[in-house]
Parts: C-alpha cells; structure tokens; sequence
C-alpha cells in the first residue's frame, strides 16, 4: 500500500498520489497550479510562497535549457523541487484530513493539537523519573506511580512522533540524542522507533529517516534492531523519494561501511521475509497440525499410560515400542511437522497468542510496540500473585515477542485463583530446566543475539499489523513480499546471487512462487545457474499467468544441464499442454515415462488425456486400457474410456464401459453421455429418462439444455439430427413443467 491515503471520494487519487505522478510525467507546470488551487482550500502557512519559489527556480531553469545552456545541477535542482512539492502536498493532505477524518491516525492528530506538548519537555521528565524509579527498585520498591507518570509521558512523545505535526530536524535529534546517552528507559526509546516508522509508512519525512538511519548504528542492540528493522520496512515504501533525496541518501551511503552493518542489514531482510510466512505457518497449524494433534492426543496418552502411568509428549521418543503406535495413528508425521516449522523459524507461536489481543492494554496503539517489563502498573496484579518464577520466565529473552508476553501476563493475571495457581506450579517446576536450555541455547548461538531481537520485534509487528481491530487503516508492511532490489543502497548490499539464492529458495519452498520468479531470475543472469535454478524458473512461471511459453523456455535450458530428467520432460509436456501444442506435449510425457517400462498410473492418465485433447481417441483409448488393467475398476478411468469410445463412433463399446460404473452414485455428466448413446441409438425413450436425470432442481436457466446443446456438434458429427435433439429437448422441457 504506497501512497494510499485516499481522499473521502475513494475513486479518486489522493494528493500526493496525483502529485507523485504528475511529477513522473515531467508535468511540473500542471503541479504547481494543482496545488495552488488545494491550497486555497486547505491554506497552509508560507506553503504558496514555496510554490513560487519552486516555480521561479524552474522557470529559469527551463530558460537555461532553451538557450542550449550547460547546467551541471539540473537533475540536483528538479529532485529538490520534487521533494519540496511532494512535501507541500503531504502537508496539505495531512490538514485537510485531520479536520473530520475518523481514522486513529487523524483523531490523534487532532488531540495532539488540541492539547499540545513539548516534545523536550517530556523528554526530560521521562529522564527524571527514570531516575526516580531507578533508586526505588534499588530498595526494592515498587515504584507504582512513577511508573504510571512515565507510561502518561510515554504516550505524549509516541504521539508527537507518530503524528509528526511540526516536527524540525532539532527535534528529531533532540530524541536522538536522548536515547543514544542512554538517558532514556529502553522502553520509551523503542517506542521513539516504533512511532517513527508508523508515521513513516504514511508520510514521508526526511528527518524521520536520517534519525533511524543514525540509531540503527547504535550500540544498544535492541535499539540498533529495532531502527534497523524500522528503516529498511519503510524505505520499501518510498524507494523514488528516497533516491531523489540527497541528504537521506548521504546518510543511507554511511551504512555498507559500518563494520558488520552488510550482515546486520541482511539479517534484518532474511527476518521480514521469514516473518511475512507467519500466516501461511498459521494457517497450516490451524487447519493441519493442532487438529491433528487434538484428535490423536488423548487417545495416545491413554494407550501409552498402559504401559507406563507416567508417559507424556515430552517422553514419546524414549521408548522405541512406541514409534509404531505413533506411527500408524498419524501423530508421529505432525510432531515432525511442527518441529521442522520450529527448526525452520517459523512463527508458531502466532496461533496461541493471536486470540488473546483483547484485553484494554491493547486498545491503545503504542502498546503492540511496547518492550515487555514487568514494572508496567497494569501488571501490578502479576507482583502480588508471584514469587518470581512466572515473571523471571517471562524476561527471559527468546521464548515470546513481547507482545505475546503481555498476552500471557494478563491471562494469567485474569484467571480464579483456583488455574492460576495449578498454571504456576506446572510452571514453576518447569522454569530451571528452561533456564538451563535457554543457556545451553545461547552457548550454541553465540554472537546471535542480534539475530534473536530482529525476530521478536518483527513478530512484535507483524501481530500489530494483522491483529490490531484498526489495522485495516494503517499501511501493512507485510502484506506483500519485501522487494529490495529497488531500496537504494541496500540493494547493492543485497544484490549476490548468494545472498538471494537462500530467499528465492525460502519462497519456492513455501510457495511464493511470485516472489520467488524474480529473484531465482537474478541468481540465473548473476551467476552460472545450476539445472536446479532453471528448473525452479520454469515452474514458477508455469504458475504465473500466462507463462507458458516462458516456463517451456527455462525448461528447455534446464534440459540442456540434464537432457534424461524425466521431470524435466514432464514439466514441459504438461506446459506444451496449457500451451495447446499436443503434438509436442504427448512427445515430452512420453520421455517421461520410466525407463524399465515401469507403471506410472499419474502420467498415463496425463498422456490419454493429451492425446483425447488433439482428437486422437483410439490412442487414447488404448493407453486407457493399460491403466484400466493396471488397476481394474476405476470410475474416473472408465468414464474417460467410454467418452473415447463414444468419439470413435463405437456406441456399443461405450455403452458397455458406463454399465460397469451404473453401481455408483452416477453424475450429471454421465447421464448426458448415456443419453447422447441412446439419442444416437435411435432410443428416443431411454434418452429421454437419461437427459432428464441431469435436471437440477429449480433449473430456471435451463442449464441442462444448454449443457446438452453444446456437445450438438459432436453429435452431429456422429451422425444425429439437430432437428430431432431439439424437438427432444423440447418434450423434456414440457415434461418437467
């Protein structure tokens, strides 16, 4: 979603869109007027004499081109009045928006001018009470109400940023400043980051963007993360308005030489990536793996408690006795699902946690964003029903986003008494063995602790963008595949084919094919591509629309690497196939067969077809009688016989092959086809009682007859009368009055 803040009249372009693309159409002259004539609806102070300005220096910049001038700066000068007019534009937008305009985003911005607040000012209070609340945990004291002051303070700086209104470049490194003397809790300055980027996603701001750039090199990792993240996320969004900004670029440019920056940059791309899989992880525990595991768990435990009264999951793989119990009842191939996804990164833990988003700490926006701690006074609950072990488990790093910790603290601060204390002791008894595997963890991740807080504030995010009530008003960083091949300076840094192999490779194994097409795409011109990358190509566009023809080209080079691949052959017969070239379909899945004359019921199937569809019915027919004697008395085999038999005229046959299927539930194509062979029999009775069978009920459409009407040509061609079809549709159509 780019520029996509629309006006009331959603079937018109929003300002700065109608701006953007004037821009790009050269037509500067028609954009000065049109935001001239919005500024006299919408009056912004001193914007009318930028305009001028703007239109002044390109008047005399277009004299200069006329009289065949050299002009060094032109390209310089056009991006400045690009970006200045482009500013002018988001500003008026922003105004008259925020006048009547129901979104969160524009409510906030008329409180934030409706009750006005310094930005410095609470800035320094946060630092003072920080302070404060410093030396009452060192008497280990909670201090309740300085701890709600700094939550009152901390949401009047994440609203300034986040509306943005006014702000200068002083402010943005006035913040800067603060979090980067660690002056700050860790938890007001995340929400700096955080509330940048929100307003980043829908106005651009050079300021914004200078203020992450000079935090993601902080030495604080989850500062440097978090702005990293931030950055590169909204950078996807303004790849052209970036590019045209000299002072954003200068900056960006700092980063490839930042020792270690190229890898944290490619952690923060590999992270989104695997983040924006969230959903499909979820989808596929929801439908697949959590049914699974509810429907064979009880019965397991129940079975393997015969054996020993003390089984549970956690002791499935102790005992080799039991791998066929888990074996034959399916359970066995789910747990190795869900340890794969795990093993993989994936996000597992979306699907318990989306569920619990509900309670009022998550009303409130900045809160999604929020570092979890356990000092914040709606915990205040959690302080005097525990004795350390629930809340040390929960700041341990590693096993939730913060997001889902808040979820799970207020769940287990709401509970009766009764759960709350059988959940604490389960997992009190649970937290050192833990803590010891989250050591044991650490020691084997060493120097990937970076790594780690990528993951959990990318989690953190994509749980605001897909489960915020009002998410539906805020551009979703995550709704489409994260392309930085067109994010100036990071794409130079991600622009090997080693570094895009392993996320083509992650979306064609999930199935992004899309997203996958490109980027093999680069792999195969950057470097001397391996079959394996073409074929992937081929396969891709084989899913894209229209790509047949493209799909059969990487398949031929594919086949150069390996001319006796059998899935080679098959990919291109079934393309040759979409493609409507049958000839060289049925020669390309006939080298697909295997080469000891094996039996492979799913291509003979796929080459009768081929052949059925270029009319060659008696080939067709006879690879049919293989499979039907490969395994005898299939349905789907024998209608595809008797519809060949039928096309070559052999009524008899036909009518033979269907009798052998008339035990089963038969279908509406099946009675046309035994009403067309009596029809052509010349049992006028018979084909009567057969069409009639493929009326449905309340048929206002006559779908029936039209269905019968379009095989008119075939049956003409098999020698019946037009005249005589109708006036039989006709009496049916009288008859079922």
């Amino acid at each position: 979603m780019k520029l996509l803040i629309k006006m009331k009249d959603k079937t018109k372009y929003s300002l700065p869109e109608q701006t953007k693309k004037l821009l790009e159409a050269g037509r500067y002259k028609d954009c000065f007027t049109l935001l001239r004539r919005r500024l006299t609806e919408t009056p912004l102070p001193g914007a009318l004499n930028q305009i001028y300005q703007n239109e002044s220096t390109y008047k005399y910049m277009l004299d200069y081109f006329s009289r065949g001038l050299a002009d060094p700066g032109r390209e310089a000068m056009l991006a400045e009045i690009r970006q200045s007019l482009f500013d002018i534009a988001q500003r008026i937008d922003k105004d008259a928006s925020a006048t009547d305009s129901p979104e969160i985003f524009f409510s906030t911005l008329r409180m934030c001018r409706l009750r006005p607040a310094d930005l410095k000012t609470a800035l320094d209070k946060v630092k003072e009470l920080k302070a404060m609340a410093d030396l009452a945990l060192a008497a280990e004291q909670y201090p309740d109400s300085v701890m709600s002051q700094i939550e009152t303070e901390e949401e009047k700086i994440f609203n300034i940023l986040w509306t943005s209104d006014g702000l200068t470049s002083d402010d943005y490194k006035t913040v800067n400043e603060a979090i980067k003397n660690n002056t700050l809790p860790f938890t007001t300055a995340s929400l700096c980051i955080s509330a940048m980027g929100l307003s980043l996603m829908r106005y651009y701001s050079r300021d914004a963007f200078i203020a992450l750039i000079d935090l993601s090199k902080d030495e604080n990792i989850g500062i440097s993360a978090r702005a990293l993240t931030t950055l590169i996320l909204t950078l996807s969004n303004w790849p052209t308005e970036v590019a045209d900004d000299s002072r954003v670029m200068e900056a960006l440019e700092t980063l490839p030489d930042i020792e270690g920056m190229p890898k944290k940059i490619r952690d923060v791309v590999k992270t989104t990536v695997r983040t924006r899989d969230t959903d499909r992880v979820s989808r596929k525990m929801q439908r697949d793996v959590i049914p699974g595991l509810m429907q064979f768990g009880p019965d397991i435990i129940q079975r393997l408690k015969k054996t020993s009264e003390e089984a549970s999951f956690a002791d499935l793989e102790a005992n080799p006795e039991w791998e066929e119990l888990l074996r034959n009842s399916g359970l066995e191939e789910k747990l190795r699902e869900l340890t794969e996804m795990q093993s993989d990164g994936a996000d597992v833990m979306m699907v318990a946690f989306s569920n619990l988003k509900s309670f009022p700490f998550f009303r409130q926006v900045r809160n999604w964003f929020l570092p979890f701690t356990v000092q914040h006074p709606m915990l205040r609950k959690l302080h005097t029903i525990d004795d350390e072990g629930v809340t040390s488990l929960l700041e341990m790093s590693g096993l939730m986003c913060d997001s889902d910790k808040y979820s799970f603290a207020f769940s287990l601060a709401s509970m009766p008494d009764s759960q709350r204390k059988m959940v604490l002791s389960q997992m009190q008894a649970q937290t050192e063995q833990m803590k010891e595997q989250m050591k044991e963890l650490q020691t084997l991740k060493a120097g990937a602790e970076y790594e780690d807080e990528l993951t959990r504030y990318s989690r953190d995010l994509y749980r605001f963008h897909k489960l915020y009530p009002k998410r539906g008003e805020f551009p979703d960083p995550f709704a489409k595949a994260l392309d930085f091949s067109v994010i100036p300076v990071i794409s130079s840094i991600m622009k090997s084919a080693d570094e895009v192999a392993p996320i083509a490779e992650f979306y064609f194994k999930r199935g992004y094919y899309a997203d996958a097409l490109p980027l093999l795409q680069t792999v195969a011109s950057e470097s001397a591509a391996s079959p394996h990358v073409w074929e992937k190509i081929g396969f891709c566009l084989e899913k894209a629309p229209n790509g047949n023809s493209e799909a059969i080209e990487a398949y031929m080079k594919a086949q150069l690497f390996n001319p006796d691949s059998r899935w080679i052959a098959k990919r291109l017969g079934i393309s040759y196939r979409r493609a409507g070239d049958f000839r060289n379909a049925v020669e390309y899945l006939q080298m697909a067969r295997p080469d000891d004359g094996a039996f492979d019921r799913n291509l003979s199937l796929l080459i009768a077809d081929t052949l059925a569809d270029s009319g060659k019915w008696e080939e067709s027919l006879n690879e049919l009688y293989r499979v039907d004697y490969e395994t005898p008395d299939d349905p789907e085999v024998i209608r595809r016989m008797a519809k060949c038999a039928f096309h070559m005229s052999d009524l008899d046959k036909a009518e033979k092959s269907m009798k052998r299927i008339s035990n089963i539930d038969l279908t509406e194509s099946d009675y046309r086809l035994m009403g067309h062979i009596a029809f052509l029999k010349k049992d006028l009775a018979e084909a009567t009682r057969l069409y009639r069978l493929t009326v449905r009920p309340n048929d206002e459409k006559r779908l029936w007859k039209s269905q019968i009407l379009s095989d008119i040509d075939i049956l003409t061609s098999l020698g019946a009368s037009r005249s005589d079809l109708t006036l039989l549709l006709e009496s049916i159509a009288y008859s079922i009055e």
